[in-house]
Parts: structure tokens; C-alpha cells; sequence
């Protein structure tokens, strides 16, 4: 343990859970509440979502917990997910779900140290340990107040909490630079091609089967004999699917044999992929010709232009990941508790036929802008690897 740090329980570095008032001895039925389920809260940027006012009559009979500006709340129900936010708004009606456990600090702590310690690797991986129940996994309330830890001064709380704060705050900066970027690319189409859906500039339109060669799925080796090897020819699956690219440090692998025997769905330099299956519907990468010879399986699809087509790769592309495509494909996938696309629902993908020449010089601006996303790509991954470090030194050691 660090020199001057001693070991405690998170109960004891924060008020008792009798300070966190109730409700319903706060709020008669007609007052307007603001109230925080487990829903409310984005588990990504863990930060609470725009809360709707509601009577307090109307409210459902978990809203239990009276919370204040910098109250740190963690979800109690399927910890993995980390469901877990500082409240960042000062208003006085604000209600909890007895779905969390309320953590407000003390005289022994810094609000944000204790929100950092709750996000760490180590207290998740505590707490999933911890879980009843297979359908519905949850911890108690008990289990989060009686986490050890080691507890520094309130100096070098302080000085943790700045430390991370501006880690944090260089990412979002990141994340925020990506958006304007993908915001810009949309600008450049509107601009350039008009609104696709309401083609306010008359271009001739074209179904996306109309300009493949091929649009296919491929098969999961198990079901014709075959098994996943550790090394071999590289296989394609969802999982690999992350921000328009393929990340090859997940890919699977088969036999050669067994690639050789799903001739369908062998991968070709600038096929397009993009994910019909579950959870990933609408994802998409670009083969390139560094991961050939490759698969793929039946919950993606294979989109192969035509040899006309070809050099509208890009457009396409881009086409296929604008909001008008995701927006289409929502449509689709309405009131499907497991969404799916089709093949014919893919082919039936509307494309705006515009002229090559203006293709191509769309092409060429999103390319400088694809360029300064992946600097900027590349910074935040630096910055989120720096960040993850000081958190294993402080929190996970």
C-alpha cells in the first residue's frame, strides 16, 4: 500500500445511508419530480440522460431516494454494465431509483475519488463476483458500502481527482472533435447530393442490387463440420465490426479446408460488409486486401459492385453509414424485439445515381477528412490508454 494511504470500507469514507432522505417524506403526490431509473443513465460517458418532470403521484414506487448535486449513483442490477454517474445537476426535486446505491461523501473523502473507484475495473469485477440471480443478476446495497479500499489523504484525493479529470476531459475533447468530423462529412453530402429521401436535386435512383454483382451472406463453419482454429485463414465475425473499420485483433480463423468449402462467402478486396444480424444491424467495414484470404458468416453481408460500379466504392460506403440508411434500416427493424435485415431488404437499399465526376470529388474531401479522423483517432486512443493506466495505479493495483 502507498505511504500514508490506509485500508477502509466505501461506507466509511461516506455519509450513512440514513442521511439519503426519503422520498416520500420530502415530496407530497403533487409535486413535480425529476426521476433517475437505471435507464437514465448512458453507461459509456457515465452521465445522467435529459430527466423528464413528473408528479410524484405518477412516479413508479421504486422512486425511494431524495439526491443532490454530486451524489455518486450505482446501479445495483447487472453491475458488468456499469451503470454508474455523478449527478451533475443542481436541481432540488431529484429522485432515485431504490435501484442504486447512493454514495455522498464525507469529511474522509472527495466526491470524485469515490465516483473513480466505482468506475475502476477492480470494483466491477468485485461486484459481478457478488451477483444473485441468473435472469435478473443484482448486488446489494451492503455489497457496494462494504468495498475496501486504499484511502490517500484528502491532498492527494484532490490531486487524483485533478489528474483524471483532465484525462477525461483531453477524451471527451477527442470525441467531440469525431462527432464534428462525421457532422461535416453529412454537411459535405447534403450540400453536394441533396436530402437522399426527398432527391430535392432530381437524381436518378437506383436500387443497390441494381449496381452489385453480388449480395450474399456467408455460413458459420459449424454447421457444415467445420470448427474455429486457433490460426488459419481469417473469419469474420460482428465482433470484429468497430467504428466503420475491421479490428483484426478479433478476428476467428478456420482451416483452409473449411474456407475452401464456403466458396459463397470467400471475401474479396473492396467487398463491403455490413452486419444483418442482432444487436450490430447496420455496421460496416471495407475488405482490404491486407486481411485476404477471408470469411465471413451468415450474419454478414457481402455487398460486391458491379465492374461498373466499382469506383463508387466510396460513395457508397458512405451512402450505406449516412443517418438516411440508418433511418430506413429503423424503419425496418420497428417493433422487432431481434432485428434483422434481409438480403432483398439490402438490395432494395435506395442509392442516389449521381454523376461519377461528382462521386469522386465527394470522395476525395472525405478522404482528407478521414485522414484527420484517424490522427484524432489515434491521440484518443493514446489518451484513453494513459488514462486506463492511472487507473490501474490507483484503483486496480
Amino acid at each position: 500500500m502507498k505511504q500514508n494511504w490506509e485500508y477502509k470500507k466505501l461506507g466509511e469514507i461516506c455519509c450513512p445511508k440514513k442521511e439519503i432522505a426519503r422520498a416520500g417524506k420530502i415530496f407530497s403526490q403533487s409535486d413535480l419530480i425529476k426521476y433517475i431509473d437505471i435507464a437514465s443513465i448512458d453507461n459509456n460517458a457515465h452521465a445522467l440522460l435529459a430527466l423528464e418532470s413528473i408528479f410524484f403521484s405518477d412516479a413508479p414506487s421504486r422512486a425511494q431516494q431524495k439526491t443532490e448535486k454530486n451524489d455518486i449513483l450505482i446501479s445495483l442490477v447487472r453491475p458488468n454494465l456499469k451503470k454508474i454517474a455523478v449527478v451533475d445537476i443542481s436541481d432540488n426535486n431529484l429522485v432515485a431509483s431504490s435501484g442504486f446505491c447512493v454514495l455522498r461523501s464525507n469529511n474522509l473523502s472527495v466526491n470524485k475519488f469515490i465516483y473513480y473507484t466505482c468506475i475502476s475495473d477492480s470494483f466491477t469485477k468485485n461486484m459481478v463476483s457478488l451477483t444473485n440471480g441468473a435472469n435478473y443478476p443484482a448486488i446489494r446495497e451492503d455489497d457496494v458500502r462494504n468495498y475496501v479500499i486504499p484511502v490517500p489523504p484528502l491532498s492527494t484525493q484532490t490531486a487524483i481527482v485533478s489528474e483524471l479529470d483532465a484525462l477525461s476531459a483531453i477524451i471527451a475533447d477527442h470525441k467531440s472533435l469525431l462527432k464534428k468530423y462525421d457532422e461535416l462529412e453529412q454537411s459535405i453530402f447534403y450540400y453536394m447530393f441533396g436530402d437522399p429521401v426527398k432527391n430535392d436535386k432530381g437524381w436518378e435512383v437506383k436500387k443497390l442490387g441494381e449496381v452489385c454483382e453480388v449480395v450474399t451472406k456467408g455460413t458459420t463453419p459449424t454447421t457444415v463440420g467445420f470448427k474455429f482454429e486457433e490460426e488459419g485463414i481469417n473469419f469474420i465475425k460482428v465482433e470484429c465490426f468497430e467504428n466503420g473499420v475491421l479490428n483484426m485483433a478479433k478476428v476467428a480463423h478456420v482451416t483452409e479446408q473449411c474456407h475452401e468449402s464456403l466458396k459463397r462467402s470467400q471475401l474479396k478486396e473492396n467487398d463491403i460488409l455490413i452486419c444483418i444480424a442482432g444487436a450490430t444491424v447496420g455496421k460496416l467495414a471495407i475488405v482490404t486486401k491486407e486481411i485476404l484470404p477471408a470469411n465471413t458468416n451468415q450474419a454478414c453481408c457481402i455487398i460486391r459492385l458491379s465492374q461498373s460500379y466499382v469506383e463508387s466504392r466510396s460513395y457508397i460506403f458512405f451512402i450505406l453509414q449516412s443517418d438516411y440508411i440508418k433511418n430506413y434500416i429503423k424503419g425496418l427493424k420497428k417493433g422487432v424485439a431481434q432485428p434483422n435485415l434481409t438480403l432483398d431488404q439490402v438490395r432494395n437499399f435506395l442509392i442516389p445515381n449521381v454523376p461519377l465526376p461528382l462521386q469522386q470529388e465527394f470522395a476525395s474531401k472525405i478522404e482528407a477528412i478521414e485522414a484527420m479522423k484517424a490522427d484524432t483517432k489515434k491521440s484518443l486512443a493514446k489518451s484513453e490508454e494513459l488514462f486506463n493506466a492511472r487507473m490501474d495505479y490507483y484503483f486496480n493495483a
